[in-house]
């Protein structure tokens, strides 16, 4: 059982550029079909918008439908809505609001609009696709819509959504269920949704906050903007910014040519980045970084830090846990790792302070500057970390009992180590055509080009080794807790 009522208004108005007047034409239609429980609401549309709204303990899909024609003669405008047929009907699944528009050019009609009022019950599945026009959806229980063409809102959905678009923005918020998003050519935005996320974009932004399952996220050549995830989530760019704060779960971003800003998050991380800056802050867990051009930035890490990098400065701050550095063209600065920590470098200076773990830096090209921290690290008969345990140079591999507990190396410069007041160490020194300048009393020994030196500073402690080739070795004094840096 159906039924539809209308009424229209017709109104003439001058044409520009034509010799005859167009006519406008306005006309509502309403037409109705019962609905029962269980059944589902298929929407087939074509030009116009939707407005759909659900409303409590509803029996009835009811449709009040919006007709804005103009054409030249007001037989065309007749004859266009005479063949337009909306159809509402119920069948056995479902309940049926299908628009069928009349065949060929209509070359005497300038517009043929059909906007769309929609009423359905809260709880129904909404089935939905519309070729031209806006979306705009509040209440229902759940809906699967697509609208290539047209801005699409979406809000205070009981259960999951799945949407479709092409052009025009995307608006998604309060929805109970998962969210499943594909889009191209417009932004995106999601807030606060119960289940999990699914974005994908190409040319526009996405932006997501407040999402309490896990968040999978991808776009091509649009910023990409995640806040608030309590499920984790996993981040794919080629051409934009990646920015993704205050997250429970783990968390993996890959990027290509753009930058990357992580922060505050709970789980552990992994950031791949082939062209531009990398920013971590404020990880309560693991954190991995492989990036080949641009700075890297890192700070409060409080688990282990892992990073490979290739070109740019690397900044490393406040990690708890153990840290393994690797470098090759940039300077590579360290301040405070609890943990062991390995350096690697090729031609960038390497610059470390209050490392409280085992030490093991080796340059190629570049300059090497430690302090030790105030105090010293752990007794030198501890066991060698994993980090560390790689042999330098054919050497063989060192018992626990004579590991170092610092080795610094580098060829073709300088290595300066800091000893500050009060702070002992068991140095070994060695010099390869080069020199040593220690502001320390130490027993040396020259044979040939090679020049070594060895002996307890400030009663001893900690084993520390130097090894310089084609450069010179300077154990430098520090006042007492100062871990700046001093002359060179």
């Amino acid at each position: 059982m159906w039924w539809c009522v209308g009424v229209g208004l017709w109104m003439r108005f001058p044409s520009q550029g034509v010799a005859q007047p167009v006519l406008e034409h306005q006309e509502v239609t309403e037409h109705h079909a019962p609905w029962e429980p269980g059944k589902r609401v298929v929407i087939r549309h074509s030009y116009g918008a939707i407005r759909l709204r659900a409303v409590e303990e509803g029996t009835t899909v009811s449709v009040r439908a919006h007709h804005q024609l103009a054409g030249m003669t007001r037989q065309a405008i007749q004859a266009y809505l005479h063949a337009f047929r909306i159809n509402v009907q119920a069948f056995d699944d479902r309940v049926e609001v299908v628009t069928i528009r009349p065949t060929g050019e209509h070359k005497l009609l300038n517009q043929t609009t059909v906007d769309l009022d929609v009423v359905v019950p809260a709880e129904v599945l909404v089935d939905l696709s519309t070729r031209f026009g806006d979306l705009d959806v509040q209440g229902v229980g759940e809906l699967k819509a697509t609208a290539p063409f047209g801005a699409i809102s979406v809000r205070s959905v009981a259960g999951n959504v799945t949407l479709e678009g092409k052009h025009g923005k995307v608006q998604i918020h309060d929805v109970r269920g998962d969210v499943r998003v594909t889009h191209s050519l417009g932004d995106v935005e999601v807030t606060r949704v119960e289940g999990s996320l699914v974005a994908r974009n190409q040319f526009a932004q996405i932006r997501a906050q407040g999402i309490r399952g896990r968040a999978v996220v991808e776009n091509r050549s649009g910023p990409i903007t995640l806040v608030n995830l309590s499920g984790g989530a996993e981040v794919t760019c080629q051409h934009a910014q990646v920015a993704v704060s205050r997250v429970t779960g783990d968390l993996q971003v890959t990027n290509r040519d753009e930058s990357v800003a992580v922060a505050d998050v709970q789980g552990t991380v992994v950031v791949v980045n082939a062209n531009g800056p990398v920013k971590a802050r404020d990880i309560n867990g693991d954190l991995k970084v492989d990036s080949r051009f641009g700075t890297v930035e890192v700070s409060q890490v409080r688990g282990k830090l892992t990073v490979e990098h290739s070109n740019g400065e690397l900044s490393v701050r406040n990690v708890k846990g153990p840290a393994v550095l690797t470098n090759s063209h940039g300077l590579v600065q360290v301040d405070g790792v609890e943990g062991d920590c390995r350096i690697r470098n090729e031609f960038g200076a390497v610059t470390v302070r209050m490392v409280l773990g085992r030490l093991d830096v080796l340059n190629a090209w570049g300059l090497v500057q430690a302090d030790l921290p105030p105090g010293g690290v752990r007794p030198a008969g501890s066991a060698k970390p994993a980090a560390l345990a790689a042999p330098k140079n054919g050497e063989t591999e060192a018992t626990p009992e004579d590991a170092p507990a610092w080795y610094l190396e580098t060829n073709h410069n300088n290595v300066i180590l800091g000893v500050p007041s009060g702070t002992g160490c068991t140095l070994s020194v060695e010099a390869n055509s080069g020199l040593i300048d220690a502001q320390f009393p130490l027993m040396k020994q020259r044979v040939g080009s090679k020049e070594a030196a060895h002996g307890d500073v400030q009663g001893g402690g900690m084993k520390v080794d130097v090894k310089v080739d084609l450069g010179m070795a300077q154990i430098q004094k520090r006042p007492a807790g100062s871990t700046g840096r001093q002359r060179k």
